[in-house]
């Protein structure tokens, strides 16, 4: 049977002796491997984006509403993401030209993702985005999403494709206890209109009023 394995190693130097060692360790990946595979199968996986599909997100939702009952987690954050003016992109550069935005637009997202985020594609142009953590802390990932795409050159064919994301966030304990899924999605939704109403290319959380 095939094994995964993953390498990681760091180099150790001992001056004084003339010495320099590669001090390293090998780690089974195997059932991480075998369960993204398993989810590519069964189609929790987006083919243009290679991020997880919406439902990927519902179990996310539910197994953490779980945790913030049982008192594992504090809180946890969603994030609703919009690209701005998408139809803008396909109606002046073709839809192939869109296809290359939302997989490159993924692409960033994922670089930025760190320990305890997690990106997905909700549908059509719009992503989402989990955090274990405060309704600050899920800003600061809103905000580090918001920006590295802002600075990110989109270039299609020769033709740069300016590119802004608009995000609504949510922050789990805001809703009490009994929340659910939807609740959550419907919250973190109502900000991301609210920072399209806004002028878009902006974050708008809860801390926030709403017109």
């Amino acid at each position: 049977d095939s094994v995964w394995l993953k390498d990681q190693a760091h180099m150790e130097a001992f001056p004084d002796d003339g010495i320099c060692l590669s001090v390293g360790f090998l780690s089974d990946v195997t059932k991480e491997m075998e369960l993204k595979d398993l989810f590519e199968k069964i189609g929790y996986i987006d083919e243009l984006t290679r991020l997880p599909k919406r439902s990927i997100l519902d179990r996310i939702l539910e197994i953490n509403i779980g945790n913030l009952q049982r008192g594992n987690i504090n809180d946890f954050v969603l994030v609703m993401i919009d690209v701005d003016n998408f139809k803008l992109v396909n109606d002046n550069y073709g839809h192939q030209a869109g296809d290359y935005v939302l997989a490159n637009l993924a692409e960033v997202m994922k670089a930025t993702t760190r320990k305890h985020d997690e990106i997905g594609r909700y549908g059509g142009e719009e992503f989402y985005g989990f955090t274990v953590g405060d309704l600050k802390l899920g800003r600061r990932f809103a905000e580090r999403l918001r920006r590295n795409v802002e600075k990110t050159i989109f270039e299609y064919k020769g033709q740069v494709i300016p590119v802004t994301i608009s995000i609504g966030v949510a922050a789990a304990s805001q809703a009490g206890k009994g929340i659910t899924p939807e609740q959550l999605i419907f919250m973190a939704d109502k900000r991301l209109y609210a920072a399209k109403a806004k002028g878009r290319n902006v974050v708008v959380s809860a801390e926030q009023p709403e017109s």
